[in-house]
């Protein structure tokens, strides 16, 4: 697929803001930097998917976030990812084609990715798409509810709304911040967050936010993690998802560290899983957990069975009788 660093550049720019020679260049590193990213998203059918649709517009919050502040204010910043958003949704065809490699697209129509379309604007095709297609039809009743996939929304936003059944916050990763030392427990407890999203619907981890959504940051966990960074940080996280609960369940997460707010947090974004997840715990037991409300917990064995069955009904009883 031919890709344009042209297109979302002019969108950044046009018809605001004014930028100054150094901000210009800035910004035409972020809009080449940002198809760089979309490159390995932009699959075949790729728009069908409300997981990976998802994904794309995280990648563009992301990349987007590190345009210059200045000319770029929260109200810009949210109308470019927008606009950026919009527009690869508009070009990037379903069979991963793009119709630059056929038509250049005017100024004036960039311009009009710009405004959100009102309600007389929707063509037939969309409303065709949701009758067709159920993922999309999800996704859109979710954003009309209000309610958009966590995967969609920004680090700001997450910790705006709270913890809830597809949100939670966790201060450390390894680190006792009551016992000060690292212990097991802790560890534990981001495994048994990360089962219950697979478990039941999906969600995010922030890890380095506080239950009272305060900043921690990773600083307490780095002196436990080789090398002590951010990169360290995701190894260590990945191979400990592996060996609690299995390669199929941690090919369904996505841990990066972001910095917000010039604090470091791992953001881990969680797919809802095909199969049931059991996770191995630092004692031995072996758990299924679920997510309940704003809190994950063991699913009770006497209705183990029946929440089997309920979620995942094409499995046979052999099936859902092995773990991760």
């Amino acid at each position: 697929m031919k890709l344009d660093d042209a297109a979302p550049r002019e969108l950044l720019t046009k018809p605001d803001p004014v930028l100054d020679e150094g901000e210009a260049e800035q910004v035409k590193a972020v809009a080449k930097r940002l198809l760089e990213h979309l490159h390995e998203k932009l699959v075949q059918d790729w728009r069908r998917k409300a997981e990976t649709l998802a994904e794309v517009r995280v990648t563009i919050r992301d990349v987007l976030d590190q345009l210059p502040d200045d000319p770029y204010p929260r109200p810009v910043y949210d109308a470019k990812v927008q606009a950026v958003f919009d527009h690869v949704q508009t070009v990037y065809g379903k069979d991963a084609g793009s119709v630059y490699d056929e038509v250049a697209i005017s100024e004036p129509a960039l311009g009009a990715l710009l405004t959100p379309p009102a309600v007389e604007a929707v063509t037939e095709s969309v409303i065709q798409r949701i009758r067709s297609d159920a993922a999309f039809a999800e996704l859109v009743a979710r954003q009309l509810r209000g309610v958009a996939p966590t995967f969609a929304r920004s680090i700001e936003e997450l910790i705006a709304n709270d913890e809830d059944d597809a949100v939670e916050f966790k201060s450390t990763a390894r680190w006792d911040v009551r016992e000060a030392k690292r212990n097991p427990a802790i560890e534990d407890a981001i495994v048994k967050t990360i089962a219950a999203f697979l478990n039941t619907e999906g969600g995010t981890l922030l890890v380095g936010v506080g239950p009272d959504r305060s900043l921690v940051g990773l600083k307490l966990d780095y002196p436990h993690v080789k090398p002590p960074n951010g990169d360290g940080f995701v190894n260590w996280l990945t191979t400990h998802l592996l060996n609690a609960l299995g390669s199929p369940a941690v090919k369904r997460t996505r841990a990066r560290v972001v910095s917000h707010h010039d604090v470091d947090i791992c953001r881990l974004d969680v797919a809802k899983s095909s199969q049931p997840i059991w996770a191995k715990t630092s004692n031995g037991d072996t758990v299924f957990f679920v997510r309940m409300n704003n809190s994950s917990r063991a699913m009770p064995t006497n209705d183990l069975d029946a929440y089997l069955a309920d979620r995942w009904p094409a499995l046979t009883v052999s099936d859902t009788n092995t773990s991760a």
